[in-house]
């Protein structure tokens, strides 16, 4: 029966792929541009029929390697030109493809692409599953339920380096608080903000992060998606914003125009400066983890994704030799990552190349504000002596490509919320010293579900905790682990509290009460969009911040440490 099986199999296999060559080989203008056009109208129905306006080939070894099909103003997509090599290797839905104004980031990763189908083509490589999506997107058989993790990406804002996004005459604009330089012709002499520093201020404007009075007051409302110089309010939101980049950039040691008499006013940082200074300058957690890749394609990528699906932004870095581009990934579709590339709307979906040719991959995982805490975040450890004592929700070390090592002598303590994985490769010697634990999230989800709930003529409370007690003047019962348009943080906290409004305007204010369990009220006062509450004299415990905001009275609770 299990001979019969794997006959039929085989039958199966080379039934789907008689369209096409078992072995390596290239794929005309004609074929890809079938498979350019299915794909395109599958990810974009509402746009069919497609029409292509032109198709840009691309050469390596003078072989064409890709091609790309722009669709006039609603993008464009790449296709690979050898059928060892999956089909689709990237796609916007933007503006077209311009090769003498495409981003230095995008730049690389067709180069590498490029090295790649060249490889595939003298090598006479094999890849069945590549055949398989050749034959399958050419034939329309798609998967039309597939789901995607974000359809835009997780930041909004499509900043760029220099000029504002609606002229290239409204220059300085991001790069407004730069340094100038005389060898720079444009933009008023001053040097580009540096792609580090737009990365940067890009994801720190999504957490709108730092907040507090010991770092710089960023002015977050004047930071619009976009800067358009017709905006009557294109000072304040320029000032804002080039403000801010300004101070990614020095806190990362920029070194900017960098091309110095040769008239180059780009600005270059390195990625552990821009690690470092997300942490020490600015507050984010100590966590963040500046990774290199040296992990099987399929584990990185499923690292990426860990990130996106914990709301986590992931900044990105492509380096070769003293070049290079840091950009942002904020979703992914299949082995497909949403790039803002930090070049205004040039955002898009590509895919990591399979090897690192002449390309270094580098990115930061696990970059929050300090006061954000995920009980089911993924540690992995691929390096022996590098990370012995990581803590996470679920810790995974070794595996295929990751040879972990507790050598003799050192010891090695795991601590994890939820699980602890051991896999292949991983090896604790004799004479180590290594534990693995699994310990309570510090961020206590228990609690902080708590439900308080007034009995009516009542002096008593009781929640859904094993405790009850008085209060004389709790009027609601309310959730209080729930948002009604106003965060609290940092909670638990030890020392003092931020109260944000989520969907007040700027200059809206409220009230804010704060009552002790037994009802008491220790602080009243107004405020405006954001305030700071120093808690550090009080007593630990737990306290119902009261905010009245219009005719609604909301509460929630807070637990000082």
């Amino acid at each position: 029966m299990k001979t019969k099986l794997n006959i039929a199999a085989l039958m199966i296999s080379l039934h789907i792929l008689s369209a096409f060559n078992i072995s390596a080989s290239p794929v005309d203008t004609v074929i890809s541009k079938v498979v350019a056009k299915n794909y395109f109208e599958y990810l974009k129905p509402e746009k069919s029929p497609v029409s292509f306006t032109n198709i840009i080939t691309g050469y390596y070894n003078n072989y064409p390697v890709y091609y790309i099909f722009n669709t006039g103003n609603d993008g464009y997509i790449i296709v690979s030109a050898n059928d060892a090599v999956e089909p689709i290797l990237g796609y916007s839905f933007n503006n077209p493809f311009d090769s003498s104004t495409v981003n230095s980031g995008l730049k690389l990763f067709l180069e590498e692409y490029g090295l790649l189908v060249d490889s595939a083509r003298a090598y006479n490589l094999t890849n069945i599953e590549a055949l398989q999506q050749w034959e399958e997107i050419y034939n329309r058989n798609l998967d039309y339920n597939r789901s995607v993790n974000s359809n835009d990406g997780l930041i909004k804002t499509r900043w760029g380096q220099d000029h504002a996004n609606d002229s290239y005459y409204a220059c300085p604009a991001y790069n407004y608080y730069t340094p100038t330089h005389g060898f720079c012709s444009e933009c008023e002499n001053h040097c580009a903000a540096g792609c580090v520093a737009i990365a940067m201020a890009q994801v720190m404007k999504f957490w709108e992060y730092p907040v507090h009075p010991t770092y710089m007051d960023y002015d977050w409302c004047n930071m619009p998606p976009e800067l358009n110089s017709y905006n009557l309010n294109f000072e304040i939101e320029r000032n804002a914003i080039a403000t801010l980049v300004h101070d990614c950039g020095v806190n990362a040691d920029m070194t900017y125009c960098i091309g110095g008499e040769l008239g180059d006013c780009e600005s270059f940082a390195w990625p552990v400066n821009a690690r470092d200074a997300l942490v020490d300058d600015f507050g984010y957690s100590s966590d963040a983890d500046l990774k290199r890749r040296q992990y099987h394609l399929l584990q990185w990528e499923n690292m990426l994704k860990d990130e996106i699906n914990n709301n986590r932004p992931v900044i990105y870095f492509a380096l070769k030799g003293l070049n290079g581009h840091s950009f942002i990934i904020d979703a992914y579709d299949g082995d497909k990552f949403h790039i803002n590339w930090g070049w205004y709307e040039d955002v898009g979906w590509f895919k990591i190349s399979e090897i690192e040719f002449t390309i270094k991959h580098r990115a930061i995982f696990n970059l929050h504000p300090y006061w954000y805490l995920d009980c089911n975040i993924v540690r992995y450890v691929c390096t022996t002596n590098t990370n012995n004592n990581p803590v996470g929700g679920t810790i995974i070390a070794g595996g295929y490509g990751c040879d972990v090592v507790i050598q003799s002598g050192v010891t090695a303590v795991y601590q994890a919320y939820n699980e602890i994985i051991l896999k292949e490769n991983f090896t604790a010697e004799a004479g180590s010293d290594f534990t693995a634990t699994i310990i309570p999230c510090p961020d206590c989800p228990e609690i902080n579900n708590l439900k308080i709930a007034h009995h009516e003529n009542s002096n008593e409370y009781t929640t859904n905790a094993n405790t009850s007690g008085h209060v004389s003047d709790i009027k609601e019962s309310a959730n209080l682990n729930t948002s009604f348009g106003y965060s609290i943080f940092p909670n638990p906290t030890s020392d003092y509290i931020i109260i944000k409004s989520d969907i007040s305007p700027f200059d809206k204010s409220y009230s804010i009460d704060i009552c002790n369990i037994y009802g008491e009220t220790i602080v009243s006062q107004k405020c405006k969009f954001i305030s700071k509450i120093d808690m550090s004299s009080f007593s630990k415990g737990i306290y119902i911040v009261k905010i009245y905001s219009e005719s609604k009275i909301i509460s929630k609770k807070i637990i000082l440490e």
